[in-house]
């Protein structure tokens, strides 16, 4: 291909080292948006509100649903990375810009509405390890502080409004290493790229696969042993797995993929070690739905193609990070429930979610990316 010819989107698996021109990242990132979308991958269910959350089992369901749909954003994210980095136009510098710029607004305004809520219903002592909790929220290290601060004595997870920033800490260690790491290996040893992954990949699975039945706590929280799961979306933009080209094949596979995600959510329990073995299935499951979607359309695909998912999709960061605080304080006697039911509550506690979700990322978010 001549230096300087222009390439379309369609054509932009490029090799190592060739010389091209393309598209600038605010209109790749604009296409893949559209494209993924179309095939029902825009979606990201991590972020949806499980408000049942007075049993264990409900808490299991809602870490089963994260980590299952959750990867689908992330994965979308990887591919871009691998574009960059393939057409020699990848800047760390700028990949960390953008993180930041899509991570920390949002995260800050809830931060501070999350501190105005604790000031006016916790305790003194509950305030100091509120203050302890956000600072870690703060620098990405909320799966290391909650690791540390896990066990007999510790408060209930429903009294906890931030612990839910764990999996956030753990996304942003994972992309703070991933760049620099695929980067060097597209530098180093281009054509092994695909196998280091892979060894990476499996060798933080066994890590996982054990802990959990040694070192449970650990395993949940850190980001070693929850990297084989993000890592998935890396072997799907790699193309480690072969394309499922027939209609009827992608239709299966994400049916499959929906089916391994039902059945880690019906099947677990707080009982089963987690996540290890019994995360293959929801990562799986999603997987499939990533890995069917990338080769066309499909019946799942046009589903959460529907405007009303794709609309959770876009405002699911914002979605993720309120949704637990609104839950921990409306049980401490707050006016908006006073009165109402459990039912009830719960059904005000997705309104206001989704409400303050939307707001958040018409003015926080979208702002602050269009910059």
């Amino acid at each position: 291909m001549p230096k300087g010819t222009a390439v379309p989107r369609a054509t932009l698996d490029l090799q190592v080292g060739e010389k091209v021109r393309v598209k600038p990242y605010k209109e790749i990132l604009k296409t893949l948006d559209s494209t993924y979308r179309n095939r029902g991958l825009y979606f990201d269910a991590e972020m949806v509100p499980f408000t049942e959350r007075e049993y264990e089992v409900e808490r299991r369901q809602k870490q089963i649903i994260d980590e299952a749909s959750g990867k689908m954003i992330r994965f979308k994210t990887d591919a871009i990375i691998l574009k960059d980095i393939s057409s020699r136009d990848f800047s760390i510098a700028t990949f960390y810009e953008r993180r930041v710029r899509r991570i920390f607004p949002a995260l800050i305004v809830t931060l501070l509405g999350t501190s105005c809520l604790a000031y006016l219903y916790f305790l003194p002592a509950e305030l100091v390890n509120f203050a302890k909790s956000l600072l870690a929220a703060l620098f990405s290290a909320s799966n290391f502080y909650f690791w540390k601060h896990s066990g007999y004595f510790s408060a209930p997870v429903e009294t906890i409004p931030l612990i839910h920033t764990w999996s956030l800490a753990v996304e942003e260690q994972f992309y703070v290493f991933l760049p620099i790491f695929l980067a060097a290996a597209h530098r180093y040893f281009p054509r092994k790229v695909r196998l280091s992954v892979i060894l990476i990949a499996v060798l933080s699975f066994i890590v996982s696969a054990v802990g959990a039945f040694r070192y449970p706590t650990a395993t949940f929280y850190l980001a070693h042993t929850r990297a084989w799961e993000l890592m998935l979306g890396v072997l799907i933009s790699l193309e480690v797995f072969p394309a499922i080209s027939r209609p009827m094949l992608r239709n299966l596979a994400t049916a499959a993929g929906i089916a391994l995600i039902c059945f880690a959510v019906f099947a677990y329990s707080s009982a089963t070690p987690f996540p290890g073995i019994a995360a293959l299935a929801p990562c799986a499951g999603a997987a499939l739905i990533v890995a069917a979607g990338r080769s066309g359309s499909s019946l799942v695909g046009r589903v959460l193609s529907l405007k009303p998912v794709t609309f959770i999709g876009l405002i699911s960061y914002s979605l993720y990070l309120w949704h637990w605080p609104i839950i921990v304080f409306q049980t401490m006697e707050s006016p908006l429930m006073s009165g109402a039911s459990v039912r009830a509550a719960k059904l005000i506690s997705i309104f206001v979610s989704l409400a303050v979700a939307t707001l958040s990322w018409k003015f926080v978010e979208t702002p602050f990316r269009g910059w």
